[in-house]
C-alpha cells in the first residue's frame, strides 16, 4: 500500500510522483492500492499524480485502487444511478457541480498536455443540459 502525504499540490507534485514512482517499483503485489487518508491540503495538481500513479501501474501489469481519498476530490458530485460496489466511477456516472474550478483546470490539462477536447465537452454538454 503506498501512502499519499499531507500536501499535493504543484509544489509538492514533482516530489511526490517521483516517490510513488519508487514506492510503484518496489511494490511486489499485483494490486497496487493507494491511501489518501492523510492528505489535507491538494489541488488539481493530486488529480493529475493520481492520473499518472495509476498510468504507471497499469503499465507494469497491476491493478490501481483508491482508498479514503478525502471528500474535497468527490464534493458536490451526485450519482445519476445504483454504481455496484467496487465499481469505477466515471465522468458518465456522475453529476458534477457547476462550475467547479477542479473540472474546468482538469480540462484545461487534458487539452493542454493530450490535445483532448472530451472533457471540455462533456462540461459544455452538462451545463446546456442542466439550462433546459
Amino acid at each position: 500500500m503506498l501512502l499519499l502525504p499531507e500536501a499535493i499540490t504543484l509544489t509538492e507534485a514533482s516530489d511526490t510522483l517521483r516517490l510513488l514512482k519508487v514506492s510503484l517499483e518496489r511494490e511486489a503485489e499485483p494490486l497496487l492500492v493507494v491511501d489518501g487518508a492523510q492528505l489535507r491540503r491538494f489541488d488539481s495538481t493530486a488529480l493529475a499524480v493520481l492520473l499518472e500513479c495509476r498510468r504507471l501501474a497499469e503499465a507494469w501489469g497491476k491493478r490501481f485502487e483508491l482508498h479514503s481519498l478525502p471528500e474535497g476530490l468527490v464534493e458536490g458530485c451526485r450519482l445519476k444511478r445504483a454504481i455496484a460496489k467496487d465499481s469505477v466511477l466515471t465522468y458518465a456516472d456522475v453529476d458534477l457541480p457547476d462550475g467547479r474550478l477542479a473540472d474546468k483546470l482538469r480540462a484545461e490539462q487534458y487539452r493542454h498536455f493530450r490535445d483532448d477536447s472530451w472533457l471540455e465537452r462533456h462540461l459544455t454538454n452538462a451545463q446546456d443540459t442542466a439550462v433546459m
